[in-house]
Protein backbone atom coordinates (compact mmCIF):
# COMPACT_ATOMS: atom_id res chain seq x y z
CA UNK A 1 0.00 0.00 0.00
CA UNK A 2 1.32 3.45 -0.89
CA UNK A 3 0.09 6.74 0.57
CA UNK A 4 1.40 9.83 -1.20
CA UNK A 5 0.77 12.88 0.98
CA UNK A 6 -0.47 16.11 -0.51
CA UNK A 7 0.84 19.43 0.86
CA UNK A 8 -2.40 19.97 2.82
CA UNK A 9 -2.40 16.54 4.53
CA UNK A 10 -1.68 16.29 8.24
CA UNK A 11 1.25 13.90 8.70
CA UNK A 12 0.05 12.78 12.16
CA UNK A 13 -3.27 11.70 10.63
CA UNK A 14 -1.46 9.89 7.83
CA UNK A 15 0.75 8.01 10.31
CA UNK A 16 -2.39 7.00 12.25
CA UNK A 17 -3.94 5.78 8.99
CA UNK A 18 -0.82 3.75 8.19
CA UNK A 19 -0.86 2.15 11.66
CA UNK A 20 -4.52 1.26 11.16
CA UNK A 21 -3.75 -0.38 7.80
CA UNK A 22 -0.85 -2.29 9.40
CA UNK A 23 -2.99 -3.39 12.35
CA UNK A 24 -5.60 -4.68 9.91
CA UNK A 25 -3.20 -6.97 8.07
CA UNK A 26 -1.37 -4.92 5.44
CA UNK A 27 2.10 -6.47 5.22
CA UNK A 28 3.87 -3.48 3.64
CA UNK A 29 2.99 0.18 3.40
CA UNK A 30 4.96 3.23 2.31
CA UNK A 31 3.99 6.72 3.42
CA UNK A 32 5.60 9.24 1.08
CA UNK A 33 5.90 12.76 2.48
CA UNK A 34 7.19 14.69 -0.52
CA UNK A 35 7.43 18.05 1.28
CA UNK A 36 9.85 16.52 3.83
CA UNK A 37 11.47 14.15 1.29
CA UNK A 38 10.73 11.22 3.57
CA UNK A 39 9.44 7.71 3.04
CA UNK A 40 8.10 5.87 6.05
CA UNK A 41 8.07 2.08 5.70
CA UNK A 42 5.41 0.26 7.67
CA UNK A 43 5.51 -3.53 7.98
CA UNK A 44 3.38 -6.00 9.85
CA UNK A 45 6.29 -7.11 12.04
CA UNK A 46 8.02 -3.97 13.25
CA UNK A 47 8.12 -0.30 13.98
CA UNK A 48 7.96 2.21 11.10
CA UNK A 49 11.30 3.19 9.61
CA UNK A 50 12.04 6.51 7.92
CA UNK A 51 14.27 7.00 4.88
CA UNK A 52 15.43 10.53 4.10
CA UNK A 53 15.43 11.54 0.43
CA UNK A 54 15.72 8.04 -1.08
CA UNK A 55 16.22 7.79 -4.83
CA UNK A 56 13.92 4.75 -4.96
CA UNK A 57 11.97 2.29 -2.84
CA UNK A 58 11.36 -1.40 -3.15
CA UNK A 59 11.13 -4.62 -1.13
CA UNK A 60 12.62 -7.73 -2.72
CA UNK A 61 11.20 -10.00 -0.01
CA UNK A 62 7.55 -8.99 -0.50
CA UNK A 63 7.58 -7.47 -4.01
CA UNK A 64 10.48 -9.01 -5.96
CA UNK A 65 11.57 -6.87 -8.88
CA UNK A 66 9.43 -3.85 -8.02
CA UNK A 67 11.40 -0.62 -7.75
CA UNK A 68 9.66 2.74 -7.53
CA UNK A 69 11.89 5.67 -8.53
CA UNK A 70 11.23 8.77 -6.45
CA UNK A 71 13.39 11.52 -7.97
CA UNK A 72 10.45 13.15 -9.80
CA UNK A 73 8.35 13.11 -6.62
CA UNK A 74 11.00 15.20 -4.87
CA UNK A 75 10.93 17.86 -7.62
CA UNK A 76 9.25 21.16 -6.63
CA UNK A 77 5.71 21.42 -7.91
CA UNK A 78 5.15 17.67 -8.26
Amino acid sequence: MIELASPTDDSDCLHAKMREWRDNGVRLGWLILSEQRQVWRYTSDGEPACSENPAQIGDDALLPGLVLPLMRIWEPGF
